[in-house]
């Protein structure tokens, strides 16, 4: 009976725990996000759909 009880209380506790776990995220990652969001911010859409057109194209080709 006691053993069930301990099994049962520590398999929620774990759940629990794992549930509400946030992993946490360093500086240099958020300044290297901050990067690239400040780099993309730049770029005009059309910009980008040609670069994006541009590699497709390329990627196509060496397949053939």
């Amino acid at each position: 009976m006691r053993a069930s009880v301990l099994i049962s209380t520590t398999v929620f506790l774990a759940t629990f725990v794992n549930a509400y776990y946030e992993p946490a995220v360093g500086a240099r990652e958020i300044d290297s996000i901050l990067e690239r969001r400040e780099l993309l911010g730049e770029l005009s859409t059309r910009d980008l759909i040609s670069e994006l057109s541009t590699r497709l194209e390329i990627q196509q080709t060496h397949k053939c």
